[in-house]
């Protein structure tokens, strides 16, 4: 029903849908670093599984082979975390920028999303 939109409520639907996308990016690429971060737990955790039931259980070896998994994954976790704050920061920053710029269609946004909620939880 875009037709009957005023110039205002057409901008404070833009930004809303910017928004969205930029928020849809963001849980994306949290979602990707904590299925690697879970996938590769699960990969030391079978491989830790698999020594354990092998016949020539050497400590010293399994201790060394234990660490280094440990440390690939640790530093893959750390990288990608850094990776997603990185991420993050710039999509607050490209979310203040659209703020500075357009205020006007943000105040319209946000006061459209709280009619909506005001108009859902007087419902109930």
């Amino acid at each position: 029903m875009g037709l009957f939109k005023s110039k205002n409520e057409r901008m404070a639907d833009d930004a809303v849908q910017q928004t969205r996308k930029i928020g849809g990016r963001l849980s994306d690429r949290a979602s990707s670093v904590i299925d690697d971060g879970s996938d590769r737990l699960k990969s030391l955790i079978d491989d830790l599984e698999s020594a354990l039931k092998s016949s020539d259980l050497n400590a010293s070896s399994l201790r060394d082979s234990v660490r280094s998994k440990l440390d690939t994954v640790r530093s893959s976790v750390t990288e990608r975390g850094a990776a997603m704050s990185q991420n993050f920061n710039d999509t607050l920053g490209t979310a203040d920028d659209f703020a500075h710029e357009k205020p006007w269609q943000v105040i319209g946004a946000v006061a459209g999303i709280a009619l909506v909620i005001g108009f859902l939880a007087g419902r109930s």
